[in-house]
Order: structure tokens, then sequence, then C-alpha cells
């Protein structure tokens, strides 16, 4: 997983989140979906990893999209938005290459809730139009967020998530290997 960011599979999933946070934000914002980021103090739920508390838990169905307004939003067949649906020969890897990085802490869990948190903040402002995610390789793990405004004067969050490189493969077997294809 050194050189995180240089992969395809990160770029590929920034576009993901990138479009569904652009073209379908206000899907996010919905009633049954908004809460599923609100990580806010107790009674509210603890995040114990995107993967679990938040990837797999926005689905788009009847209870998300009850008068189907977003038709056509996501086209996996398990109805999942924060994942895209990938081509299994070319990307037969990335989702478990995603599920180690978010599930198995590769990425800290303080920056796991900042990052939710940074999210969440950005759906409850509706001056913001959109959400803009990035990565970068930097010394230590972090997220920067801020809002920013666009050509034509939108108010947009830019969102970057801080990774570091990764050099030694922690041992999570053949599915750690990173994605050399161009993109």
């Amino acid at each position: 997983m050194g050189g995180f960011i240089q992969t395809a599979g990160t770029k590929l999933l920034a576009a993901h989140y990138n479009d569904e946070f652009d073209s379908y934000i206000e899907f996010y914002r919905g009633p049954n979906v908004i809460g599923i980021f609100d990580r806010g103090p107790a009674p509210k739920l603890p995040l114990n990893n995107i993967w679990d508390d938040i990837i797999q838990q926005v689905v788009q169905d009847n209870t998300t999209d009850p008068q189907n307004i977003f038709e056509g939003h996501t086209d996996r067949n398990d109805g999942l938005c924060l994942l895209p649906n990938l081509n299994k020969k070319a990307h037969k890897n990335l989702l478990n290459r995603w599920r180690i990085y978010f599930k198995k802490m590769i990425l800290p869990q303080a920056q796991q809730r900042q990052l939710i948190t940074e999210i969440f903040n950005a759906l409850q402002n509706h001056t913001i139009k959109y959400i803009v995610f990035d990565v970068a390789e930097t010394p230590a793990y972090g997220i920067v967020s801020a809002t920013l405004a666009d050509s034509n004067g939108d108010a947009f969050q830019h969102i970057t998530l801080q990774t570091i490189e990764l050099p030694v493969d922690p041992g999570f077997g053949p599915n750690y290997v990173r994605d050399f294809r161009p993109v």
C-alpha cells in the first residue's frame, strides 16, 4: 500500500465520491441518509470503522429514497452508493484493499471520525453545493477541510485525506498489493 495515493484504485474511489457528493448531494441530505453520518455525542451511534458503519449502510432503497427521486443513482446490484460498480476483471482485488484500509484501521480511527464529521457538517450546511475529495501523501495521517468557492461563486467543501506511505506489507495477504495499472 506504499504509494497509496498513486494507485488507480484511489483515483477511482475519489472520482466516485466526487460524483456522489455533487450529483447526489441531496440524496445524502435526505432524512434517512444524513443520520448515518451523524456520529455525534451519545446517544448517537459510535463510529467503529467507516467500512461497516458508513459504506455498508448507505443504500438506495425504499427507505432512503421513498419517492424514487434518485432513480438510477447506483447501478450496483446491492444498492450500495458509496462503492462504485467495478469491472471485476480489471479491479478484482480493489474492494478488498478498500475494506482493509477502512476496516482494519490502516486509516486510524481518529481520522475516520474526523472524515465523517467533516462530511456530516458539509451535508448539514445547505450553502455548500458539493463536496470535493482529495488524497495527499504526508508524513502523518490527518484530515484537512475547508469551505471554498468555485468560479461560479458556489460554496463547496474541499476535504483532503492525508495518508502516509506504508512501505511494508502488514501481513494482510495477497489482496494487499498495489494496483500499478494506469488510470
